[in-house]
């Protein structure tokens, strides 16, 4: 994977101004977004989220983090694992059943009472900054099918030009979203020297600073623009849903960014209204 030296500063930055309690990153009491302002999101339905680890780099690992203890903080019980752990005994089926339960993999990494309650349609799936394999997408395209929640954030602008066309390829077959190119906003090439921001439209009004790179995305409902590009979506897949993100928002939750954190409020907000019992939220 390719890295700018800027990342790399914002990366050392992050690490040292990171204040830890227990070894995980707390956000501050108070400010938008936090658990005092949607405690209800906990206690209505359990708000449950598997966070996975797609393997690799220090994007990855930012990224991850930001999730956590952004997630943590508005009161989602989060069960963390590898992807590669969770497809690792997964068969995919020769037809779409109705319904798939959980594999085992996934089922250890509840407790029993919760593993017995796992079911496709009540899943939030987070899989920050990574790159996919073809058994990971079919995972992921299957989970969403049968009712989960997958929000996959792309790492595929900062693979080499070989890897971000198996990305694309896989991702267009398995997902059903395009890639379309990388965007690099912040080289010297550039012929704009503003500030690039992801604006988003859904499921929130907010504006987060860009991270060095994106990919555009096309073949799905646009939720967010860099400069006009379109590089962040959502699909419906089944009874499910995908949001993809081309330009990495975890490392923004890391840091703390307001809007980073109202938008993933958000869409908690949305994912909740979609699993509220007598709703039919469109997420």
């Amino acid at each position: 994977m390719l890295f700018s030296r800027r990342q790399f500063m914002m990366s050392v930055a992050t690490l040292a101004l990171e204040p830890r309690l227990g070894g995980i990153s707390r956000l501050p009491r108070g400010w938008p977004g936090t658990s005092e302002r949607i405690g209800h999101l906990s206690t209505s339905i359990g708000l449950r989220c598997l966070l996975l680890d797609g393997g690799g780099g220090t994007l990855l690992d930012e990224s991850l983090r930001g999730y956590r203890s952004a997630l943590g903080e508005l009161g989602v019980r989060v069960v963390q694992n590898s992807l590669s752990e969770v497809c690792g005994s997964w068969v995919a089926p020769s037809r779409l059943a109705p319904q798939i339960e959980p594999t085992p993999s996934i089922a250890a990494g509840w407790d029993a009472g919760v593993a017995t309650r796992y079911a496709p349609g009540s899943t939030l799936i987070v899989v920050p900054a990574s790159l996919l394999r073809r058994r990971s997408a079919e995972w992921l395209r299957q989970q969403a099918r049968s009712g989960a929640t997958v929000v996959f954030e792309s790492a595929a602008a900062f693979a080499g030009p070989e890897e971000f066309r198996a990305q694309s390829r896989l991702i267009r077959s398995a997902l059903g979203v395009t890639i379309e190119a990388v965007c690099d906003w912040w080289h010297p090439s550039s012929a704009s020297r503003e500030m690039p921001y992801v604006r988003y439209r859904w499921p929130v009004g907010a504006t987060v600073r860009d991270f060095s790179r994106a990919v555009t995305v096309a073949d799905a409902d646009t939720i967010a623009r860099v400069r006009g590009q379109p590089v962040a979506a959502r699909k419906r897949l089944g009874r499910g849903a995908l949001v993809f993100l081309g330009s990495p928002l975890g490392p923004h939750l890391l840091s703390r960014d307001p809007d980073a954190a109202r938008w993933l409020a958000s869409l908690l907000r949305a994912f909740n209204h979609r699993e509220s019992p007598g709703r039919s939220g469109r997420l």
